[in-house]
């Protein structure tokens, strides 16, 4: 014990000034109070994500940025990563899923596990830009319909306008397709030789039937998926290759021969994926739905099926009842194990 104590003392004294900093004890606040409490935390390779109910930060060690410890003035730091939380759908669906089916405990590659969060993390922001628009639209469409009067005055009827409704439209179908590029990512961290090749989606949906078989869920969700990003897809063909064949039809609120007044709508063009006339705002809210759903149930097949057994005991990965949720992340999918006759959820 004494010559411990010896070292000890003697390790201690070797210590710089800077290591005694970057080693001791400390408290940060992450945010304000505004944005509400603390639900989780995810280690990645770049930095500890911090996760609150109204928004992500990113917290770095001063180690991180001076691994060699050169510069005793290089602090911690944190930045915002995003201004929703464990509230909003879109970083339930991607972050919080992601740090709750992919875990040391069933993936223990660490370079698995840290592709697999990265890839979240980019369709996390990507999802988030997209539905941002979508709000933004909503706010102002809302805005229009209660400034409108339904009166005509000296002989004409001013109607209501959200205005720039084919940039927006347009802004958003690009936005929506580039989240969807980033599901790929996702996708990839498991198939690299199949997406390799050209042909996203349809290379997924090989990819998958060759593995789970043709009537397997994991290769119906990814059919199902495939014509989504397909329509997405040519919907921004539209945008950036418009021609005779296919286009888009736009328009703000519009008066009817009926003398109603119709809300902005969109119509896709389009020989391989056309889609009728709907209201531009159910179009928006349904894609920000359609991808995030999408990128949560990739990552539930996607851990299904890649999961190293654990123990003797059956294990599967499901769909969590709402009553058994985490409440304060409520992420949808979780782990079950099989304890006599009865599934008892996992965490």
């Amino acid at each position: 014990m004494t010559v411990d104590k010896v070292y000890s003392k003697a390790d201690k004294r070797r210590k710089r000034p800077i290591d005694r900093l970057r080693e001791g004890a400390g408290v940060m606040d992450v945010g304000d109070s505004s944005e509400g409490a603390v639900v989780g935390m995810v280690p990645t390779r770049k930095s500890l994500l911090i996760i609150k109910e109204r928004a992500v930060y990113a917290l770095q060690l001063a180690d991180q940025v001076d691994p060699k410890r050169k510069n005793i003035h290089v602090p911690n730091s944190m930045q915002l990563v995003a201004k929703s939380g464990s509230q909003s759908n879109e970083v339930r669906r991607t972050l919080s899923t992601a740090e709750a089916l992919f875990t040391k405990s069933f993936f223990p590659s660490d370079e698995t596990r840290e592709a697999c969060l990265e890839a979240s993390i980019a369709t996390m922001k990507e999802l988030l830009a997209t539905a941002q628009i979508a709000a933004q639209f909503k706010t102002d469409q809302e805005a229009a319909e209660q400034s409108y009067e339904g009166v005509p005055k000296s002989r004409a009827l001013r109607l209501p306008a959200v205005t720039e409704v084919e940039s927006r439209a347009k802004n958003f179908i690009l936005k929506a397709e580039s989240t969807l590029q980033s599901i790929f990512d996702i996708a990839r961290v498991f198939y690299v030789e199949e997406l390799a090749k050209k042909g996203w989606p349809d290379n997924l949906v090989v990819a998958v039937e060759k593995r789970a078989g043709s009537d397997a869920n994991f290769t119906k969700f990814a059919r199902a998926l495939a014509d989504f990003i397909k329509l997405i897809r040519n919907a921004r063909h539209c945008v950036i290759h418009q021609d005779e064949t296919k286009w888009l039809e736009l328009s703000d609120f519009r008066l009817t021969p009926q003398n109603t007044v119709n809300p902005p709508s969109i119509a896709i063009v389009h020989p391989h994926t056309p889609m009728n006339e709907v209201p531009l705002l159910a179009f928006m809210t349904d894609v920000v739905d359609k991808i995030g759903e999408g990128a949560e149930q990739l990552m539930a097949h996607l851990a299904s099926a890649h999961m190293e057994r654990v123990g003797k005991l059956p294990i599967v990965l499901n769909f969590v009842p709402e009553e058994q949720r985490r409440k304060d992340t409520q992420v949808r999918y979780g782990y079950f194990i099989l304890m006599g006759d009865e599934w008892v959820k996992l965490g």
